[in-house]
């Protein structure tokens, strides 16, 4: 994902979108993500170990915990919710708008921001934490229910959804 970064640093372009080769997005995906007008936004997507709903790549950023989070466990209670307005949350990566200032803003007691993984922290939740530390804002939009290929297609998300 850096060289991606890369290249959109060399670019005039306002926003990176990142969308992992296996993770399946709506049509709707980058034009709902753009309204919201905040520095990172993402949809949500099935990790690649999902047993339950409660296995959707996000969820509310612990706050002591250095890359820990909580998921919401029922998918009728996350559908239509946008979260990150009053709560820290992560989303993946495989479904995310970012924008150049991002990568621009440097904080002193932070490493240059850029995708790695540190500790037991994936790469995602590493890369949502970094973001709140320096002040960004997020939302993790529901409306935004992408696939992950192979197992969960959009084609067959009310199954899987159940």
């Amino acid at each position: 994902m850096n060289n991606i970064v890369e290249q959109f640093m060399k670019s005039d372009a306002s926003h990176v979108f990142i969308n992992d080769g296996d993770v399946e997005i709506p049509s709707n995906c980058i034009e709902t993500l753009l309204k919201h007008d905040v520095d990172v936004a993402s949809g949500v997507y099935p990790s690649h170990n999902f047993e339950s709903i409660g296995a959707m790549s996000f969820g509310r950023m612990v706050k002591d915990h250095p890359c820990g989070f909580y998921r919401p466990r029922d998918w009728d209670s996350m559908k239509d919710t946008v979260w990150g307005e009053e709560e820290t949350w992560s989303g993946g990566t495989g479904c995310v708008l970012i924008k150049r200032r991002v990568f621009e803003q440097h904080n002193p007691r932070i490493t240059a921001l850029r995708f790695n993984k540190d500790n037991d922290c994936s790469l995602d939740t590493l890369f949502w934490k970094r973001c709140h530390d320096m002040g960004f804002s997020t939302r993790v939009d529901a409306n935004i229910l992408c696939g992950h290929l192979a197992l969960y297609p959009l084609k067959k998300k009310k199954k899987w959804l159940k």
